[in-house]
């Protein structure tokens, strides 16, 4: 397209170093949209495709929060069109949150793709998504955040064997560990004290493989989804699927439709599930990402 009028709209996609961000512009070109890219990182997958327009550098949110919305808000301005075609802001990774937190900053300038954030805080850090789950009334994995070494003592002595340590904040699978006993859960927490940060969840291993539910919604309630099953992860055991196939979601329709109508979900999300396969039971609420997936 040689003109800007050619255009039906214009997105800024976040996160230009990620394959969700290539995938994301060759779609939103396709369908006559302009794709304008940014990272806190120069020359990305992103920068170098020809379905990207235009580029710009923000800020490094986990180093500078304050001056990566900063950023986003001046290119926002900078690139703002001189009509009216819809113009939208696609962050596609964690900074979907933190824009999510200062989505006033964007009022009246560009619209925001991404949830509320009264939703996401009830399933942002991993420990709060347990509450909500039972909120919900949805099938989840017993939880459990111990605050101190004396508490997972007292937990490592009552719970079932085996359970799973996790990061309350993480992605990819990055951190979570398997224990099969009493004395390796509490190996693990004498030998990785949090310090100043948040102690490792406590969740129970459940059986099966697995699934993710992938859906947009609008006021809770579900307007497109699709599920996928990991064919093989990296790392082996507990890391993000990098090989995947498409799967029938109805098995976790049910379980989804009730989760995402309680957190009042506008957006997409990605939810984690563990499930056996068998008919007759229920897939196992494991976690939900509050953005795009890989």
């Amino acid at each position: 397209m040689d003109s800007d009028n050619a255009y039906k709209g214009r997105v800024i996609l976040t996160y230009g170093r990620s394959l969700m961000a290539l995938s994301a512009a060759q779609v939103l070109h396709d369908h006559e949209v302009e794709v304008i890219g940014s990272d806190s990182l120069d020359l990305t997958v992103l920068q170098c495709s020809r379905h990207c327009s235009d580029y710009f550098i923000y800020r490094d949110p986990g180093e500078d929060a304050e001056g990566f919305i900063d950023d986003l808000v001046a290119a926002a301005e900078t690139h703002k069109p001189d009509d009216d075609r819809p113009y939208v802001l696609m962050p596609l990774f964690t900074e979907t949150a933190l824009i999510a937190e200062h989505a006033d900053r964007f009022d009246g300038l560009i619209e925001i793709a991404a949830p509320k954030m009264d939703s996401i805080a009830m399933v942002e850090p991993k420990s709060a998504l347990a509450k909500a789950a039972e909120a919900a009334g949805v099938h989840a994995p017993d939880t459990q955040h111990p605050k101190s070494i004396d508490a997972v003592g007292e937990l490592a002595d009552k719970i079932d064997y085996p359970v799973l340590t996790k990061p309350v904040v993480g992605v990819g699978g990055r951190g979570i560990e398997k224990h099969e006993n009493a004395a390796a859960l509490k190996a693990f927490y004498e030998e990785n004290p949090p310090g100043d940060g948040d102690w490792p969840l406590i969740q129970k291993a459940v059986d099966g493989e697995d699934f993710c539910f992938c859906a947009l919604c609008r006021d809770g309630e579900i307007v497109a989804h699709m599920a996928y099953r990991n064919l093989q992860s990296f790392p082996r055991d507990t890391g993000a699927g990098v090989l995947r196939e498409t799967v029938d979601a109805s098995p976790f329709l049910d379980e989804a439709r009730r989760l995402l109508k309680h957190l009042k979900w506008d957006g997409v999300c990605e939810i984690d599930y563990r499930w056996n396969g068998e008919a007759d039971d229920t897939p196992y609420l494991i976690e939900v990402n509050a953005r795009y997936w890989a």
